[in-house]
C-alpha cells in the first residue's frame, strides 16, 4: 500500500474508534442505562481526552503536538485510574476471596 494513502486513511479511522465510544455512552439514555453510576463523568472525560491524545499524535512531526498528545493522554489515564480504583474497591469488598484465589493461580502459572 502507498505510504502517503496509508497515512491519510489513518488520520481518517484511527479517532474513528473514540467517537464510536462517546457516541455509544452519549448516545444512549445515560439514566437507564448508568443508573448508579456517579463516575461516568470521569470516563467522559477519560474519552475525550484519549480522543484528543491521538488525535494530536497523527501529526507526530511536530513538538507541540506530540507534548499536546502526551499531556492529554496523561490526563485520560488519571481519569481511567480514578474510575478503576472507585469501581475495585466495591468490587473487592465482595469478591476479595476470588481474587486471592485468581493471584496464587496466576503466580503458580508463572512459575512453574
Amino acid at each position: 500500500m502507498d505510504r502517503a494513502l496509508f497515512r491519510k486513511l489513518r488520520q481518517f479511522t484511527k479517532p474513528l474508534i473514540l467517537i464510536a465510544l462517546l457516541y455509544c455512552i452519549f448516545g444512549t439514555d445515560r439514566k437507564k442505562a448508568y443508573p448508579k453510576n456517579k463516575y461516568i463523568g470521569f470516563t467522559l472525560l477519560a474519552l475525550v481526552f484519549s480522543f484528543t491524545g491521538g488525535h494530536s499524535l497523527l501529526y507526530d512531526h511536530l513538538l507541540l503536538y506530540i507534548m499536546t498528545g502526551l499531556i492529554a493522554f496523561l490526563l485520560a489515564h488519571i481519569n481511567y485510574a480514578i474510575v478503576f480504583f472507585t469501581q475495585a474497591k466495591n468490587y473487592l469488598k465482595r469478591e476479595l476471596p476470588l481474587v486471592y484465589w485468581m493471584l496464587l493461580a496466576l503466580m503458580a502459572l508463572t512459575l512453574s
